[in-house]
């Protein structure tokens, strides 16, 4: 779900740069790795305009990474719920999909892109931890090499529509009721 936000919305940044900020959005579950590891990843696969970057110079501020106009929906947390409680063998998107459609607010089909982004990030962060098990790494990988592909699978895309079909219901009858 993207909203946009007002300019009046904006504050500078609470690590002293001038680094402008959307009130109430902070990045404090991403340590700087996670951050310019975001950034790459997001460069990389050609979604630049979700996130920009501030440097500001030489003055020993670390560049913040903030959302431009778009409110982002955080799986993050929920992700590392998900891995955190459930074995290797059943690590599968289509379980995260709906691990995450049980325990958050309805899915839309555009928060897709956002839950992607940030399962792509934690898995590449669990992949590099040197305290994760071999199998969970090899796990990791597995899931990492085909990445993209898998969001086009028919599990995947039967879930999307399915979603979409829930959101339309419950669109319907509130608009009937």
């Amino acid at each position: 779900m993207q909203k946009e936000i007002p300019a009046e919305c904006f504050q500078t940044s609470d690590t002293g740069s001038n680094c402008r900020m959307p009130v109430g959005i902070h990045n404090t579950n991403l340590d700087t790795n996670m951050q310019d590891n975001a950034l790459n990843t997001h460069a990389q696969r050609n979604s630049a305009d979700q996130h920009q970057t501030s440097n500001v110079g030489n003055n020993g501020h670390t560049p913040c990474v903030f959302l431009s106009v778009n409110v982002r929906i955080k799986f993050e947390s929920l992700l590392n719920d998900y891995f955190d409680h459930n074995p290797q063998k059943e690590w599968l998107i289509i379980n995260a999909l709906r691990y995450i459609e049980s325990k958050s607010e309805p899915l839309f089909s555009d928060t897709i892109n956002t839950f992607k982004d940030d399962m792509y990030l934690l898995l590449q962060s669990l992949g590099g931890k040197c305290y994760v098990h071999e199998f969970a790494k090899k796990k990791v990988k597995k899931i990492l090499t085909n990445y993209d592909k898998s969001f086009f699978s028919a599990n995947i895309k039967c879930f999307i529509d399915e979603i979409e079909l829930k959101n339309e219901k419950k669109e319907f009858h509130t608009s009937i009721s």
